[in-house]
């Protein structure tokens, strides 16, 4: 099997993407309201970091999900931001940021950029596939 064609058959595999999802949204739950402090940051900019995890995300979600509506997808993506920043908001060591959902927003859209290429990518190969055989 070609790399083409096994890159096709991942990017199809709807049940790995969804747990991808999950463990994601648990880590990044755990990360924003954990009081530990990490000496090692993941870039140069905690808006960065937002931008980087809803890209993420929001990529997770159309792979998964693929015939969902694109709105849905936002919905829920921006629904966690919004639900971490109000968590965060009562916490001695985290509060709530109108900057860091806007930085969430920038992330869901880049990977609204990104979902449907990867979708067309996928076709393409698989279409290759079958005009292989």
């Amino acid at each position: 099997m070609s790399l083409k064609n096994q890159i096709a058959r991942l990017l199809g595999a709807r049940t790995l993407w969804r747990v991808f999802f999950a463990a994601s949204v648990l880590a990044i739950v755990y990360l924003a309201t954990t009081s530990q402090t990490y000496t090692v940051q993941a870039t140069f900019s905690d808006k960065f970091n937002h931008i980087i995890a809803f890209t993420e995300l929001t990529i997770l979600v159309r792979l998964g999900w693929p015939r969902a509506h694109w709105l849905t997808a936002i919905l829920l993506v921006m629904g966690l931001g919004l639900l971490i920043e109000l968590v965060q908001a009562p916490l001695a060591h985290r509060h709530f940021s109108f900057m860091d959902l806007l930085a969430d927003a920038t992330g869901m859209a880049v990977g609204l950029l990104v979902s449907p290429w990867l979708k067309v990518l996928a076709r393409r190969w698989a279409a290759d596939k079958a005009d292989q055989r």
